[in-house]
Order: C-alpha cells, then structure tokens, then sequence
C-alpha cells in the first residue's frame, strides 16, 4: 500500500497567514499540519509515502520532512506544476504506485480519534480483498468546498455532487481516499471540469457506478477538523493541545 499526500494548494483562502509559508505547513499547535495526515498513515501501517507540492514550495517541504525517517516513514517528493485537481495526484504519482493500492489524503485533511484508524484499517482490507475503493463523509462540517454524496437506501439511490443545498442524506466527503491500483487508469477517463480541474469527485462516481464503492461514516465520536479559514486553524490547535495523549 502506497500514501499520497496532495500538498501543492496556494493556501489562499488563508491569506496572509499563508503568504510565507504553504499552507499545508502552518503550524497546528506544536507542528506543521502536514505531520497529522502523515501520521494517520504511518499507523496504518502505510509508511511509503509520496508528498506533492508545487514547485516553488517543494524545498519548504523538504527542508521540513526530510526524508521521513524522524517520522518512521520514507518520504519521496514530487511537483505538480499548476493546481489542477487532486485527481492529478494519481498521474502524477502513477510510477511511485507502481503495482500496489494507494490510499490518498490531502496535506490539510485533519481527522482524529482512534475510531477512524479502525475504518481506515477496514478501508485497506476492503481494498486489498474485493478492490472496492473507500471514501469518508460525514454530515456535521460546514463548507461548500466540499464535495458532497446524497446517501439513499440502496445504491442506486446514491450521488456525488459537487455542490447545491443541504437536504436529508446528504453528506461532505473528507480529503481521505483508498484507492485500488486500477486507479491509475481510472483516472484516464476523466475530463477537465467546467473550473479545469480534474477532480477526485469524477474518480469516486466512476467507482460508485460500477459498484465498487464503500462509503464509511467517519464515527460519530472521531472529529474531522477544518482549516480553510484562520479561525479555524486556531480552533485545530487548541484541539490538539486539549488531546495532545489521544493524538
């Protein structure tokens, strides 16, 4: 199993707190908040991992991370050159997947509690015995940068959108992704969007049609954490300074 890690965003919904630093490295009490992601795979038992930045900010990183050992995980870098969608990690990473499954998380995506190791460690063992690809929603987070799944009582009664109003069943998908290795022809069949991205929501419908889907609530007792405003960034700190031995 690989690890992705998606850390090329600008961050400029954070503006100025992220005009000298990328986002994804803006401290979240005591560390850069990269380091959560990177240790919710290391736990996982996912310790190969790939991060991708832009190319100007690509030294920050490695200035940082190094090569991961500090961590216990290997760490190898690579460039996206402009911000066009978090499907793109996939081709881009497409070499370093190699022949194995891939799980993909965006370097913000802040998710804690020891719940959501026990889904993720279900996620891996889905994907590496049926190839059923996982993602993770839940229905208490705010923010219409989020994509969204409508959840019916069967699966056909299930969409992915983009966007629109909240209604019953609806509910935000978080930037962790497991993926099966056909992933990376997958993605060869999705379109730039009306915004010219490729987006990871297009991958997820593909899987949703064929059935090969899993949608795990994150559990009610985990919290998933924003950090796209600086309020937000704050609140994230002052969590984790308040379950500093839970983390």
């Amino acid at each position: 199993m690989k690890g992705i890690i998606l850390s090329g965003d600008s961050g400029s919904k954070l503006h100025p707190l992220s005009l000298g630093i990328p986002k994804q490295l803006i401290p979240v009490f005591d560390r850069p908040m990269i380091y959560y992601p990177i240790l919710t795979l290391a736990k996982s038992g996912i310790d190969d991992l790939l991060v991708i930045t832009s190319s100007s900010q690509q030294k920050a990183f490695i200035d940082t991370l190094g090569d991961g050992s500090k961590l216990n995980v290997h760490i190898s870098y690579a460039i996206q050159q402009q911000p066009d969608g978090i499907a793109q990690a996939i081709t881009i990473a497409e070499d370093f997947i190699g022949n194995d499954n891939v799980c993909l998380v965006t370097g913000d995506t802040l998710i804690f509690g020891e719940a959501f190791q026990a889904q993720l460690s279900k996620a891996l063992r889905a994907v590496a015995k049926s190839g059923n690809a996982t993602i993770f929603v839940a229905d208490n987070l705010e923010g219409e940068q989020y994509g969204k799944i409508l959840i019916g009582k069967t699966s056909k009664e299930k969409k992915i959108i983009a966007d629109g109003d909240r209604i019953a069943g609806e509910y935000y998908i978080s930037g962790i992704y497991v993926y099966p290795n056909n992933v990376v022809f997958k993605v060869k069949d999705i379109h730039l969007s009306e915004r010219r991205r490729y987006e990871i929501l297009d991958v997820n419908r593909i899987y949703l049609e064929e059935d090969k889907l899993q949608i795990q609530k994150i559990a009610p007792d985990c919290v998933w954490l924003d950090t796209n405003t600086p309020e937000n960034i704050l609140k994230c700190s002052l969590y984790v300074q308040a379950h500093q031995n839970e983390i």
